[in-house]
């Protein structure tokens, strides 16, 4: 299920209020994000906690990359993917969390200090 690590984690450490996935392959982290703002704006939430990974290494989503032929035949060195002279792409796999809450609670946490 692809909600499964949604549904854990708020299992895991108690937390209410909507916990659902959002599936848009390498942009899910940043399709996330703008929900977990707007329930944020909506309303006292409180604390959200939002996020995605991808973890495409699987057999199947290798071989249908190398089919398009643009899997790179070689490794990726730090900076290459910007180069001209790459061949290719590497799969990788990736993550981004954000905490999401009020500036006066992270302030009074001692997160932030304002001025």
């Amino acid at each position: 299920m692809a909600n499964a690590g949604a549904s854990y984690i708020s299992t895991e450490f108690g937390i209410t209020g909507s916990a659902y996935t959002v599936s848009t392959a390498y942009s899910s982290s940043n399709h996330a994000h703008w929900p977990g703002v707007l329930d944020g704006a909506r309303g006292p939430c409180g604390v959200g906690i939002t996020g995605g990974s991808e973890a495409p290494f699987s057999f199947g989503f290798l071989k249908a990359w190398e089919a398009m032929r643009v899997v790179a035949p070689d490794t990726c060195r730090p900076f290459r993917p910007f180069s001209r002279e790459r061949k290719g792409m590497i799969l990788g796999e990736g993550g981004g969390m954000l905490v999401l809450e009020p500036l006066e609670a992270a302030s009074a946490r001692g997160w932030i200090h304002l001025r």
